[in-house]
């Protein structure tokens, strides 16, 4: 996960300009979050390759671009939960809010002098913490399918942006070794 404060995000009321293009193509990123109000209120992403129709003297607005929606995913969410969202979706990028966690507590109530009714109320199931992160919680920060396979393999992907020649290489792991890699960690588990 990359917290928040090094998320390169726009804001919803700007305007699409050639000093912003300019600095989303230095920066050699597909998606780019976008806020309204402050930088942890996330409400979507653009995709940067759809910006290649725009003319940066027109400054368009970015409320008037396609914004993505963007899944938000609570801090406590197991990797393998995330990763069958990621494969389930279209998204490989989503908010982490911090969840409120619910410790287990005893609650008594006495309806008679001698009955006493105990309640133990658990942590909230892996699908209420889901619908928790909708409800608006602040982000802290942005996780991608990248960042879940790299810690589920212990193997850095690593993906050199090359500004000069506007491409991008992989390094440190084919498709053979990745496959080879996610294999054993199945097995092992």
């Amino acid at each position: 996960m990359t917290p928040m404060s090094r998320i390169f995000s726009l804001d919803l009321h700007s305007k699409l300009t050639d000093e912003m293009m300019n600095l989303m193509i230095s920066k050699g990123l597909s998606r780019v979050p976008v806020y309204s109000g402050t930088p942890t209120n996330i409400v979507g992403l653009i995709l940067v390759k759809k910006l290649i129709k725009f003319r940066p003297e027109d400054e368009v607005p970015i409320k008037d671009l396609t914004i993505r929606s963007i899944p938000k995913v609570p801090d406590s969410l197991p990797l393998y939960d995330l990763l069958n969202q990621f494969e389930k979706g279209h998204n490989h990028m989503a908010v982490v809010v911090k969840s409120r966690r619910i410790t287990k507590k005893t609650v008594e109530n006495t309806t008679t002098k001698h009955d006493i009714i105990k309640i133990n109320i658990l942590p909230a199931s892996p699908i209420q913490q889901r619908h928790a992160a909708e409800k608006g919680e602040e982000a802290i920060g942005i996780i991608t399918m990248e960042d879940v396979l790299e810690q589920l393999l212990q193997t850095a992907i690593t993906l050199i942006f090359s500004p000069g020649r506007n491409q991008y290489t992989t390094r440190q792991m084919t498709m053979l070794m990745f496959i080879t890699k996610l294999g054993s960690t199945f097995l092992h588990q």
